[in-house]
């Protein structure tokens, strides 16, 4: 392998690396806060270099090591903008307008060193502009607070390459490196320790320490020997056109593993910057001497793999948990599945059923009951949750349902139970009965508690479904969205599981507005939680979580995912015409469908109301008389040849039948009545008939008797 070649790898290998980091630092700040993460990630990578470097170390001139701290001080200043906007943009955005910094360091070195940047800086700074322009601002030429930090962090990220020209000048670069990852290092431990909670080091689970070890050695060390190694074997111009292939491999791996969905004005945007890049750190220098077409060829290949890439990625959400659901409540589509109809143990998430079946039981929920020996029997020792109850606790059946949702009582269902059906055995009965009611294929209940049992199973479709039914009583809606509560008579304070996980773990929760959570050892970590996206409640389902933090940062990977990448479209406004059915037989054959609410749905950014198909179904036809609220069909909403949504069409005011159809129709019905009741008429007639004729014949045969005897 010749030299070049050998160079032109390890730069793209850099260049790749580079840009998978994007999504790995996206999902590793799920977990950790900035400065921690770069803390940890710039220790690390101390560590490496200082191995890898100790011989030039020792050597360094210790006037040298100043300003390399220095740079690694700003280093991390750029590190951690970026990171921070990470927080609120997308991988790709994030890869992208980084970049800029390229298109910005030969105005800093004019504004520094009076060096006037060349026609091609320029230009490339202009068309920077216009691709930055097309990434981040939206119709109201405003930008998002991720993509106004991660410009920040380009900008420092520039200012970060001056002091590198500046200190590192006849030095080794491997040794002035690792001391600018010690200053950063030194800087992140200070940051931590006033602003973040750095305790959090400890909590870290086996995945993100696999992130952290990727970005330390892969993206930091590895990377800048590759580097090193590869600008030594290829040209200037070359170097800095592979290196720059960062930015589009950082949207490449986001839309393939992150499911960031690109628009076409993001694609132009980036298409853009892309070229700022290369005509910057280039000067075109690959498009003289016959290599235009080359070039054009090249740009045109970016596009297109953008573009197909774009469109054939999966638009969903990429959730860690192997069993998953997502539904829009607002608009009753089904956003997301994974595995929806395997059969899942559901552990605590049972109780959403007990507390349902309950409440449609309860006439008071004033109504006060005392706890028994019966509510809390065999419970501990079997490894239930507990709301604590004690025996002769005097609580309301409110108090119990609370019990039941927040602290996943297993003794408050007993007693609910109990109160409503004499026996946990009786409340599974109505609980199969009421899964049957709501057609649940893949739904078994053995107890009301959710304990361990091979037959007592569902799945994350049945228990969104479970969730949705339960979510309509205004009661168990208020309850299931409560952190805490306090009971009426005790004041027996009772907290959330998800209060639990916060404080075991200081995660964000806040995007999680009310939760089931559960979990056995077989069922191992699992939830059915509301989340908001676009002003849309969301029913998510996580299940089999290795650990309680994974369904929260789902939880958050859902929300994030859907107020990035969708937006909620209003297809008709309330009292809008929705369609004027034909009501067959009636006074007034039309009546007039309209949108009893605002009729909205859930959909990417890149599509617009035209591209969507509303097909009406008339599933029968509408035949008076009609009473107010009889269904009659839907309309299928559909994009792509694909269904996303169902409206039913129902009928919005009683009809009454023509009087003539009445009349006929109460003939037709009784066919046999009216039929004795003509054959007894027709009867009545003949004889009627008979007798008449009979009368006359003889009244004649009298008048005749009559003359003859006259005429004798």
């Amino acid at each position: 392998m010749s030299k070049k070649i050998q160079g032109t790898l390890l730069l793209m290998i850099a260049a790749l690396i580079w840009g998978s980091s994007f999504i790995v630092m996206k999902s590793a700040t799920d977990f950790l806060t900035p400065a921690v993460l770069l803390l940890i990630r710039f220790s690390l990578a101390s560590v490496f270099l200082f191995i890898l470097f100790f011989n030039k170390i020792k050597t360094f001139p210790k006037e040298k090591i100043i300003g390399g701290l220095l740079t690694g001080c700003c280093l991390f200043f750029a590190y951690y903008v970026q990171t921070w906007g990470l927080n609120f943009t997308t991988p790709g955005k994030n890869a992208f307008l980084t970049a800029v910094y390229c298109a910005i360091v030969p105005f800093l070195v004019w504004l520094f060193y009076h060096k006037r940047p060349d026609a091609y800086n320029f230009i490339a700074a202009f068309i920077c502009v216009l691709g930055v322009g097309c990434v981040s601002l939206d119709a109201n030429l405003s930008m998002n607070k991720g993509d106004f930090l991660t410009l920040c962090g380009g900008l420092l990220y520039a200012i970060h390459i001056l002091l590198i020209k500046k200190f590192s000048k006849d030095v080794d670069g491997g040794a002035f490196t690792t001391f600018q990852f010690i200053g950063g290092s030194i800087v992140a431990l200070i940051v931590s320790l006033m602003n973040e909670d750095i305790s959090l080091v400890g909590q870290i689970g086996s995945d993100i320490y696999l992130q952290i070890f990727y970005l330390a050695f892969f993206a930091t060390a590895v990377t800048m020997v590759c580097q090193t190694i590869g600008q030594n074997c290829v040209s200037e111009c070359q170097a800095s056109l592979i290196l720059s292939l960062e930015s589009v491999f950082g949207v490449l791996f986001s839309v393939l593993f992150y499911g960031e969905v690109l628009s076409m004005k993001m694609i132009l945007g980036f298409i853009l910057i892309f070229i700022a890049i290369v005509t910057s750190e280039t000067k075109l220098a690959f498009l003289k001497k016959g290599g235009m077409v080359k070039g054009m060829l090249a740009l045109f290949t970016i596009f297109n793999a953008l573009n197909i890439i774009n469109v054939s990625a999966l638009n969903t959400p990429n959730v860690k948990a192997p069993y998953a659901y997502v539904y829009d409540l607002t608009t009753s589509q089904e956003l997301y599945s994974k595995n929806v109809d395997e059969r899942i143990y559901p552990a605590s998430m049972t109780k959403v059923m007990t507390a349902l079946v309950a409440l449609e039981h309860i006439d008071n929920l004033k109504k006060v009951t005392q706890i028994q020996e019966y509510d809390i029997e065999g419970l501990w020792e079997a490894g239930a949750s507990s709301a604590y109850l004690e025996v002769g606790e005097k609580v309301t059946y409110g108090d119990l349902i609370h019990g039941i949702i927040l602290p996943s009582g297993a003794d408050a269902c007993r007693a609910i139970s109990r109160e409503l059906f004499g026996s946990e055995e009786k409340m599974v009965e109505q609980m199969n009965k009421k899964a049957q009611e709501l057609k649940l294929k893949n739904t078994h209940f053995m107890n009301a508690t959710g304990l361990h049992h091979q037959d007592h199973y569902s799945s994350t479709h049945d228990m969104g479904i479970i969730t949705r039914e339960a979510l309509k009583n205004a009661f168990f809606k208020d309850v299931f969205t409560k952190r805490s509560y306090k009971t009426e008579i005790t004041q027996h304070y009772m907290a959330a599981t998800l209060l639990k996980v916060y404080w075991n773990s200081r995660m964000d929760i806040t995007h999680i507005k009310g939760c089931k959570t559960g979990y056995t050892d077989q069922s191992k970590s699992c939830i059915t939680a509301l989340v908001n996206s676009q002003g849309h409640d969301l029913i998510t389902v996580f299940a089999k979580e290795d650990d309680s933090r994974n369904y929260v940062k789902d939880a958050k990977i859902v929300v994030d995912y859907y107020d990035k990448n969708y937006q909620s479209l209003t297809l008709y406004k309330k009292g809008d015409l929705l369609k004027t059915v034909d009501v067959h037989s009636a006074v007034n054959s039309k009546s007039d469908v309209k949108a009893l609410e605002d009729v909205q749905v859930l959909v990417p950014k890149t599509v617009s109301k035209n591209e969507l198909k509303i097909e009406c179904v008339e599933e029968k036809k509408a035949v008076a008389p009609v009473q107010k609220g009889q269904n009659i069909g839907y309309f299928s909403i559909r994009y792509n040849d694909q269904e996303i949504r169902k409206i039913n069409i129902s009928l919005q005011e009683d009809i009454d039948a023509h009087i003539l159809v009445k009349i006929w129709r109460y003939l037709t019905e009784h066919l046999f009545l009216m039929s004795v009741l003509v054959i007894l008429i027709v009867l009545v007639v003949l004889l009627s008939v008979r007798y008449l004729k009979i009368r006359e014949k003889r009244r004649r045969k009298a008048y005749k008797l009559y003359r003859q005897n006259k005429n004798k």
